[in-house]
């Protein structure tokens, strides 16, 4: 299999804490606007069920059985560390961030860090690893790997590929700047540049994001002016700071499933102009008592911060789906800490009741936002739900 691989498919791995969705789609956008033969594999994808590494190399067949010269895969930590990636030969590896966090799963950060180093088992010598270099943990991925041709990205001035004259008032404009030159997938040259860009995203981690897809369609060849022109159309993945509105009301809704997405959320929430902020927060299911700890102290500090008066918890309830139940655990954890922290709340365990009561509340220039995993995946369904039933009771 991975010799079939070697030679007729090039793939892309990108791995991460947050942020691997959106630059997945990002550089599947930029390459599909240069008519390259690209495919994707998302990390909730159904070929990846944790336990069934046979998916990943099913996908992988099928896309060069389709004609396509390049496959993207998400790539989880869990997977990393359960080793259903070690035969995958990569062509660029993307580390987009990694936080070590005090939840169950990840009890010792150096364990759990040199158990993702096997990423880097899958790859070839002087393959590309493109990795967030404002990230201490990120960067001590690479250290000691002298195979590998790395290149960094971010804010700070050090870094290969970086933002200036940033501007996130009305979406995502800065210039991309290229400090030194590189080498491409073919060995030419890609000399220093600079050039301007527009993302109709909200957020400093899609900055980020953004900077991780360009610099990896740079090395692929890409022309400045198709990934000007892809990144200007790339529409909001679902649920990924995603920013809408629904009949009179702005809604911000963040995928949030550990302590830095909600970080990032709130963060994002700030950039927003609003008059008053309704947050729904849904309670993370199956991950122990710590990380729910951590998140509601984030919680705790944003509100502060924010003067955000109108905080609603909700959780996960059906029990079909036992990955993402709640425990009593957990919920107690999560609602003493804000308790703790002297953080008043409204706890409505359905979600449908939950957002009923914010939408009777948030007037027009308010902002709904919802922080969650799987558990609060319905929301926007439930407000066009709610929305609709109020404008049939009107008519009738």
């Amino acid at each position: 299999m991975k010799d079939i691989f070697d030679n007729r498919l090039r793939i892309i791995g990108i791995t991460g804490t947050n942020g691997k969705t959106t630059t997945g789609h990002m550089i599947e956008a930029i390459f599909k606007e240069a008519n390259r033969e690209i495919e994707i594999m998302g990390e909730h994808a159904n070929v990846l069920s944790i336990g069934e590494s046979e998916g990943i190399f099913r996908f992988l067949y099928k896309t060069m059985e389709r004609g396509k010269d390049w496959a993207i895969v998400e790539i989880p930590f869990q997977g990393l560390e359960e080793k259903f990636f070690e035969e995958i030969i990569l062509d660029t590896a993307i580390i987009t961030n990694i936080s070590i966090g005090s939840s169950e799963h990840y009890k010792d950060g150096e364990t759990s860090l040199n158990n993702k180093k096997i990423l880097f088992q899958g790859l070839r010598n002087n393959s590309k690893a493109i990795i967030n270099g404002d990230d201490s943990w990120a960067l001590k991925m690479v250290e000691g790997k002298n195979n590998i041709y790395l290149i960094t990205y971010g804010l700070r001035t050090k870094s290969t590929a970086t933002a200036s004259s940033i501007d996130i008032s009305q979406g995502i404009e800065f210039n991309y700047c290229l400090q030194r030159s590189l080498d491409s997938y073919r060995q030419k040259r890609i000399y220093m540049q600079e050039f301007p860009i527009e993302i109709n995203l909200l957020g400093y981690q899609n900055i980020y994001n953004s900077l991780a897809a360009i610099t990896t369609a740079l090395i692929y060849e890409i022309p400045v002016d198709i990934i000007q022109r892809a990144l200007k159309k790339f529409k909001p993945i679902s649920r990924r700071l995603e920013y809408y509105a629904l009949s009179t009301y702005q809604v911000l809704d963040n995928y949030a499933q550990n302590p830095s997405s909600f970080d990032a959320g709130f963060q994002t929430l700030q950039t927003i102009d609003y008059g008053k902020a309704f947050i729904l927060v849904a309670i993370k299911g199956n991950t122990g008592i710590n990380i729910n700890k951590e998140i509601a102290e984030i919680i705790s500090h944003w509100c502060s911060l924010l003067e955000i008066e109108n905080l609603y918890i909700t959780q996960y309830n059906e029990k079909s789906n036992k990955k993402i139940q709640v425990s009593q655990e957990e919920r107690k954890v999560f609602l003493k800490t804000l308790e703790k922290k002297e953080i008043p709340y409204t706890f409505i365990p359905n979600l449908e009741e939950s957002i009923e009561r914010i939408m009777t509340k948030a007037k027009s220039k308010d902002i709904i936002a919802f922080f969650g995993d799987e558990g609060i995946d319905g929301a926007k369904e439930t407000m066009k739900k709610i929305i609709n039933k109020n404008q049939t009771k009107i008519f009738q």
